[in-house]
């Protein structure tokens, strides 16, 4: 099953909105994914750094941009989860 799929109830359907906009636009950037995690970062209007890592049965993520330091999720982590699933990590 998808992360995405898996995912989509924690994220609001705005988020996932401009997630999905910002994955079609190319501006995802990976440096090293597996299984075990992902690193990379999403253009927004700045580049903010990512990491999705799975750990102890647990996802634990990731993003450097102020929304998700008030909030916990955010349209780069939705946009860097399409593309993990895009690449089957």
């Amino acid at each position: 099953m998808p992360l995405a799929t898996k995912l989509a109830f924690q994220f609001e359907r705005r988020l996932q909105f401009q997630g999905i906009n910002l994955y079609h636009a190319r501006a995802v950037r990976i440096t090293e994914a597996n299984q075990a995690h992902l690193v990379g970062d999403v253009q927004g209007t700045s580049r903010y750094p990512v990491r999705l890592i799975h750990q102890d049965g647990r996802l634990l993520v990731y993003c450097a941009c102020s929304y998700f330091a008030g909030y916990g999720r955010c349209k780069h982590l939705w946009a860097a989860i399409l593309e993990a699933d895009r690449r089957g990590v």
